[in-house]
């Protein structure tokens, strides 16, 4: 996989120092959560990870970004350098980052970009912080809704009730003998990066924490979206099918997921929707589209024109 210059002198730097790449700031009584922030200007485009993930998820979108714009990305508390934290919930976490962005010394404005449960995160700080947020793109994004206006059949459902309830039996069993497995990581991670992160992988605080982030408490409350705001979601519309889903179940299902990732746009004024012929991680497969999303933005905002557009690794 070829990278872009900044990506690999971003590598260069966590290899030579086996360390996290960017800052441990202090956000409450000695608990610190882990910043990486690059570029200059404003607005400063902040990325929200998936669930269980960190700023890692953004290696390919994050180094071209800062080459034009102020960019952070972070680990949200007990994945990857961040330490642990009592509690988690949508609210917790965004008041854990906007804890972090202050104590840094990062100003809004802010532009919003949040994968998978991080678009209901940066919906919901949109909300709760609406004088620092001016934009926002959401990447292949959860709905809080989805489930209650396109339910599941029965028998899956109950499929995903009992993997759930597996998933947590076996992380009891994790805590009692104390084995923790390493976690995989998607295809287009450089493989230094995978290296440095994957050790780390297996502990309890990384396995609580991405399981608590995959049913927080209130993440099924809706989060009002400001008509005037800026918006683009884009929408992944190649998912692998599981083996248990029938070919007809999951068209239904993708047919649903882009119907309400559309009505999500559409409670923006100039909302938009882009289609990514990817799987969930688009900002791994076609990073473009997603840097070209959040360019958009900002230009609408400023009224410039970037310097450079630099070929990203596809």
């Amino acid at each position: 996989m070829k990278l872009s210059l900044a990506a690999v002198l971003l590598l260069l730097t966590i290899t030579a120092v086996a360390q996290q790449p960017g800052r441990l700031i202090d956000i409450e009584n000695g608990r610190r959560l882990h910043l990486v922030c690059e570029g200059t200007g404003s607005p400063t485009v902040v990325l929200e990870a998936g669930a269980g993930e960190g700023w890692y998820t953004w290696t390919r979108v994050q180094p071209v970004l800062a080459r034009t714009y102020r960019t952070c990305s972070y680990d949200r508390a007990g994945i990857g350098f961040s330490d642990v934290r009592a509690g988690r919930s949508v609210a917790m976490l965004n008041a854990d980052l906007h804890e972090l962005l202050r104590r840094a010394g990062e100003k809004p404005p802010f532009v919003m970009v949040g994968h998978s449960v991080g678009g209901i995160l940066v919906r919901h700080y949109a909300e709760r912080y609406p004088c620092e947020v001016v934009g926002m793109v959401a990447v292949d994004p959860s709905v809080e809704d989805f489930e209650a206006k396109f339910p599941a059949p029965a028998d899956e459902a109950e499929r995903v009730r009992a993997a759930r309830d597996a998933r947590r039996k076996q992380i009891e069993e994790w805590k009692v003998n104390g084995k923790w497995p390493e976690m995989d990581f998607h295809d287009a991670m450089p493989r230094e990066l995978v290296k440095l992160l994957k050790p780390r992988t297996a502990s309890a605080a990384w396995w609580e924490a991405r399981f608590a982030e995959s049913d927080l408490p209130d993440a099924k409350t809706p989060a009002a979206i400001d008509p005037e705001l800026p918006v683009v979601v884009i929408t992944a519309t190649n998912w692998a099918r599981p083996q248990w889903r029938t070919a007809e179940r999951q068209a239904s299902w993708m047919k649903a997921r882009i119907e309400i990732q559309k009505e999500l746009a559409s409670r923006a004024r100039k909302g938009q929707q882009v289609l990514a012929a990817t799987s969930h991680h688009v900002q791994m497969e076609q990073p473009r589209l997603v840097i070209d999303a959040i360019t958009a933005i900002v230009k609408q905002l400023t009224g410039s024109t970037p310097e450079s557009s630099s070929p990203v690794p596809r």
